[in-house]
């Protein structure tokens, strides 16, 4: 790549188009010693790779609070699991830093996590699993935070802020999701069905909209088997960082000439 042939791309054009995270997980898809081919496609699968990481977290903690029903977890199965991986991750880590391994290992435990709590076999009652699912949840944001990744979904609002951010979204969600458990609810008779209709009609108006609005502000609000969950975008995520850094940049930490990918 040159300039002569106009194929290269700086830090500035790139951050307009991924978050900082987004770039970070391209770079641990190689060994550090490695070249880095830098590609749409390469940077796709980034991208897909952090959309995964944070659905899953979001879907953990769906189920951690009790708002997605799922069959009976099989906990010594995912503890054995979680425990593998934990022993997968440090031998890539000590054999000389191969990240790259232990995302492979944390995506197969992701899978393995995934078969249990968004299997489409019909839901069969029984007891449910937090600890263990939290204890996956604890261990896959650390190492994660370890490696200097911010995955919408973990830590995705700045602790600073006044504003208690996930308990007012857990409000709002709160809300709508009672509102359309109400329009969607009991049964009319035949004699009712056709006022009912009318009534519940804009009450689940009502709720998308509530949706469509969460999503242009960057939280999207996921509607599950019981109650709703809700996860902030990777836009809202990147113009964090955009912000950051020109706060920064603002405030004489950064030199104007320079660019850094920082959160």
């Amino acid at each position: 790549m040159s300039k002569s042939l106009k194929n290269i791309i700086s830090i500035g054009e790139l951050l307009q188009t991924y978050t900082a995270d987004q770039f970070r997980l391209c770079c641990m898809l190689e060994h550090y010693r490695a070249d880095i081919q830098y590609s749409e496609d390469t940077m796709l699968e980034a991208v897909n790779l952090s959309n995964r990481l944070s659905t899953f977290f979001s879907t953990c903690t769906a189920y951690i609070h009790g708002q997605l029903d799922c069959s009976p977890i099989q906990e010594a199965k995912l503890m054995q699991s979680l425990k593998d991986t934990k022993a997968k991750v440090h031998r890539a880590l000590a054999d000389d830093f191969k990240i790259y391994i232990a995302l492979y290992a944390i995506t197969d435990l992701i899978h393995e996590v995934n078969k249990e709590l968004t299997s489409n076999v019909k839901v069969v009652p029984g007891p449910r699993s937090p600890a263990v699912i939290a204890a996956v949840y604890a261990y896959l944001s650390r190492m994660l935070d370890i490696f200097g990744l911010n995955i919408p979904g973990v830590q995705a609002y700045q602790e600073s802020s006044p504003v208690h951010l996930p308990s007012l979204l857990d409000s709002v969600v709160a809300f709508r999701s009672t509102v359309r458990q109400f329009a969607i609810g009991d049964k009319p008779t035949s004699e009712q069905a056709g006022s009912k209709k009318e009534i519940h009609k804009p009450l689940l108006k009502a709720c998308d909209n509530l949706r469509q609005d969460m999503g242009l502000s960057g939280v999207r609000v996921m509607d599950l088997a019981k109650g709703s969950s809700w996860e902030i975008t990777s836009s809202v995520a990147k113009k964090t960082n955009q912000e950051s850094e020109e706060r920064k940049k603002t405030e004489g930490q950064l030199e104007p000439d320079k660019l850094k990918i920082e959160d």
